[in-house]
């Protein structure tokens, strides 16, 4: 999740190129599997910030047991 935040503005998530990652680990998650596992986590953590919560506050675990359930990939 926090490869995912944007630097600098708050609530913001960014997925695909924009994600921050080493130059290793973009060979990893650049595949479709792996990007479409991001972007669901990414809807996931928004869907569940909706209330008000901070992105940052979001429980991961709770992004990762929704993420698993649906198939997603972590």
């Amino acid at each position: 999740m926090r490869a995912l935040y944007s630097r600098g503005v708050d609530n913001l998530l960014v997925v695909g190129r924009a994600v921050s990652a080493t130059q290793e680990a973009h060979s990893a998650i650049r595949v479709m599997p792996i990007c479409a596992s991001i972007g669901q986590a990414a809807g996931i953590a928004a869907s569940l910030a909706r209330d008000g919560t901070a992105i940052a506050d979001v429980d991961v675990s709770r992004v990762q047991q929704l993420l698993g359930a649906s198939g997603g990939l972590f």
